[in-house]
């Protein structure tokens, strides 16, 4: 399908560049009087190129300007990018008709790399200039790799354009930062701007897909592929290297960032040992960025957006810090437990601030600030006067998400009911971490938004949220029924109309976290999938501490953080079986 696709636009392409030059020559020929005193009227800008009426022409004395030195062919560009002015439509054509010329000895000149990264260098106009490069044949004359991309099609639900026009789109969108609008796009800007050698960051930008041409696996692919293009360019081996490592690494922080636990520091130190440097983490962040805003309209969130913001910042932190080469966890949470303590009692009683921080568990208190304690504490006293459950919600516009928490003692499946009304009030979970507390209690903080990226802070919908909440919890409604009816009443298209929906996948990973097995699961997205997955957990006795939520497109991939009852990782061979077993069930019942 994808090779049928990209012979289609393939000549797509072509039909649209031959009709571009017929209009072209149609409406803009001039008499040939007129022509000879644009000629004598024109600005010499070197090279045999001439500037007339804002654009780059070849006059017919020059016409063997390229024979002289194919170099031209890349500078033709450089003079575009520099002036700003359009190449006109005789001097692309007199560009495609020399492409043959830019062979092996052009590929590996000095020259011709100097003219590239010279390009490369400038702050603005690179992509537009890529993209005329691309056009005429130019790009994939000077790297023949990348002519494998021209018009490949993706054949997946999640990237809307071809891999060509991703990649260019990328490098437009880190020419846009100034009108970005984003949270963190003022920090994401001086960033860019502090780059010493951008030219390394737009490299990596161009070839981080390259290995995409020759199919599955183009991470590795594409790692060999840049190195090859690279040294054949003639770089500095430095520089390769940096390319070399943003290409192989250009999917980390997205899935750490998304999927895995940001309040390990164990996860995020190992992170930093393979990152090494603070230049190649903010060119990584930036690559990162770039690479999911170019997927497609809407894959970019704020949510996404500040996961990745807060990884970038825990790994500079470290990086700056040095990376120590063992962390105490208890030693640091008795220190934290005690400032904690000098810092709430203004507040509550000390005994009670101690009671609750002696029954937190660790992790509690290395990942939990003061006011969020605070919070807690508050959640806490209205529970003593007799609550089933504490609710508290905050909205944050800005972020695209609300927060939600949820103190109630533990009872059995009391998590996928929450989960469900959440999901029955038309609240999309983003993430769920889970504190459980020594007597008992549990701290349950929700991330959610509205579906589209926005946060819900409308006061009613809460409310009615909390009325739910309480009449489930209490036994009066069944959630179920709640997350039934909101189906009914949410016109929801088929997700894979016409096609087989991607079969459930069910992996473990007890290797990226010290204290729990990593659940990821893949499969179609569909109204209350998490609390049918949330259900078979609790069915199954595991204890969820956190659970990250991605959407792509129409697949969900959620990301759970479990142990056994006893607090042990989920041990391998039967007992693993049993679990996908029963959740590729589950997920393919539904409920109803």
């Amino acid at each position: 399908v994808e090779r049928f696709m990209q012979t289609y636009y393939l000549h797509a392409r072509t039909v649209q560049q031959v009709s571009a030059r017929i209009v072209d020559r149609c409406t803009g020929t001039p008499s040939r009087v007129g022509a000879r005193i644009r000629q004598l009227m024109g600005r010499d800008l070197g090279d045999g190129f001439t500037e007339i009426g804002r654009e780059i022409h070849i006059l017919p004395r020059h016409q063997e300007l390229f024979a002289e030195d194919p170099v031209r062919l890349l500078k033709a560009f450089w003079y575009a990018q520099q002036t700003g002015f359009a190449l006109s439509q005789g001097a692309r054509d007199l560009i495609r008709g020399n492409l043959d010329r830019i062979d092996d000895a052009v590929r590996r000149s000095n020259r011709a790399l100097g003219c590239f990264l010279a390009i490369l260098r400038e702050r603005t106009g690179v992509a537009r200039i890529l993209r005329q490069m691309h056009e005429t044949g130019v790009l994939g004359a000077y790297i023949p790799e990348w002519g494998k991309l021209t018009c490949l099609v993706q054949h997946d639900l999640y990237h809307k354009y071809t891999v060509d026009v991703h990649t260019l789109l990328a490098l437009e969108y880190l020419e846009q930062l100034d009108r970005a609008e984003t949270t963190h796009a003022e920090e994401f800007q001086a960033i860019a701007a502090h780059l010493e050698r951008p030219e390394v960051l737009k490299l990596a930008v161009l070839l981080h897909d390259i290995g995409k041409g020759e199919g599955h696996g183009h991470v590795a692919t594409g790692r060999r592929l840049a190195v090859q293009i690279l040294e054949r360019m003639g770089l500095a081996p430095e520089e390769i290297a940096e390319v070399e490592f943003l290409v192989a690494n250009h999917l980390v922080m997205a899935h750490l960032s998304q999927r895995r636990d940001l309040s390990d520091e164990r996860m995020v130190v190992e992170f930093a040992r393979q990152v090494k440097t603070i230049p190649l983490l903010q060119m990584l962040y930036l690559l990162t960025s770039l690479d999911i805003r170019a997927v497609g309209p809407d894959v970019w969130t704020e949510w996404k957006g500040a996961l990745l913001w807060e990884l970038y910042l825990k790994t500079h932190t470290i990086l700056t810090r040095g990376i120590a080469e063992g962390v105490d966890d208890a030693a640091r949470a008795a220190e934290v437990g005690t400032a904690l303590l000098a810092e709430l009692t203004a507040e509550f009683a000390p005994a009670a601030v101690r009671a609750h921080l002696d029954k937190a568990p660790v992790r509690y208190l290395l990942t939990t600030t003061a006011p969020r304690v605070a919070q807690h504490l508050r959640l806490i006293q209205r529970l003593e006067a007799g609550a089933e459950a504490a609710v508290q919600w905050a909205a944050y516009p800005m972020a695209g998400h609300a927060e939600v928490v949820v103190c109630a003692y533990g009872r059995p499946g009391r998590f996928a009911r929450i989960v469900g009304t959440l999901t029955a009030n038309g609240m999309n979970i983003l993430s769920a971490a889970i504190s459980t507390l020594a007597d008992g209690l549990v701290i349950r903080q929700f991330q959610v938004d509205d579906g589209r990226g926005m946060a819900i802070g409308d006061p009613t919908a809460w409310a009615r949220f909390e009325a739910d909440l309480d009449r489930v919890l209490r036994g009066v409604a069944d959630v179920r029924e709640l997350i039934l009816a909101r189906r009914r009443d949410v016109l929801r298209r088929p997700a894979y109309k016409g096609r087989t929906p991607p079969p459930t996948r069910v992996e473990f990973d007890n290797v990226v976290s010290e204290t729990h097995t990593v659940l990821d699961v893949r499969t179609a997205d569909r109204l209350g999938l998490l609390y049918v997955i949330s259900s078979v957990l609790s069915e199954l006795g595991l204890d969820l501490s956190l659970a990250k939520i991605t959407t792509e497109a129409d697949q969900a991939v959620d990301v759970f953080y479990v142990t056994e009852a006893g607090g042990s990782k989920v041990p391998e061979g039967p007992r693993m079986e049993e679990i996908r077993r029963r959740l590729t069930e589950a997920i393919s019942e539904g409920i109803g």
